[in-house]
């Protein structure tokens, strides 16, 4: 089952599924360019760990947040876009990569 989720995370973050919201938003309120992307991402990652947490009983291991980091790193530089996706795309691999980061010194979470 964690290796569905493995691929299943994996897919959505390379798709742009969880930056979605915050592209959303920020493609009406441009001004919001700058606040809503890392507020967005933290929002979204703290509810697929919910949600992993609640079918596998065990927190998102440090290493899907690293590959959904060069997820997120290889699809800017795959897919272009506007200057304001690209905007929040980074934003998203900020949060994930200071999250794995913090991730490493706590106790709670595994490495796979």
């Amino acid at each position: 089952m964690e290796f569905v989720a493995y691929i299943v995370i994996s897919l959505l973050t390379f798709f742009g599924i969880t930056a979605l919201p915050s592209r959303k938003i920020v493609m009406n309120r441009p001004s919001l360019v700058n606040s809503v992307p890392i507020i967005g991402a933290i929002i979204i990652w703290n509810a697929i760990d919910i949600i992993y947490l609640s079918l596998l009983n065990s927190p998102i291991p440090i290493v899907l947040f690293l590959i959904c980091w060069l997820i997120k790193l290889i699809e800017d530089n795959v897919i272009r876009k506007a200057s304001w996706q690209t905007h929040v795309n980074m934003a998203e691999a900020w949060v994930l990569f200071i999250w794995a980061i913090l991730s490493i010194f706590g106790d709670y979470r595994s490495w796979f």
